[in-house]
């Protein structure tokens, strides 16, 4: 999936009323594939891009509640979020 076709589906999840629910990653030829879970309804949906030269858009502006998964995934797989305000983690939280 495309980095713009990835940011239309997100908001288009936004604006039919879905909540991201987790965000995990798994690595794959020096990359990594990141893997959104969203809840519709009753509808589990998943969204996954892979990153380019370990960065990826963030969805942070879409959904606020991406904050803490991206700063962990940033943590864990070396991400870059572009677009995400703070990916620091600290000892004391976000």
């Amino acid at each position: 999936m495309t980095e713009e076709r990835f940011l239309r589906e997100a908001h288009s999840l936004r604006e039919q009323g879905a909540r991201l629910v987790s965000l995990s990653g798994r690595r794959v030829k020096g990359e990594v594939a990141l893997i959104y879970h969203f809840d519709r309804g009753s509808e589990l949906i998943r969204l996954e891009l892979t990153t380019r030269d370990l960065s990826a858009p963030s969805l942070f502006s879409i959904f606020p509640n991406a904050d803490l998964p991206e700063r962990q995934a940033a943590q864990h797989f070396h991400v870059k979020f572009v677009g995400h305000p703070n990916l620091e983690l600290s000892e004391a939280g976000p």
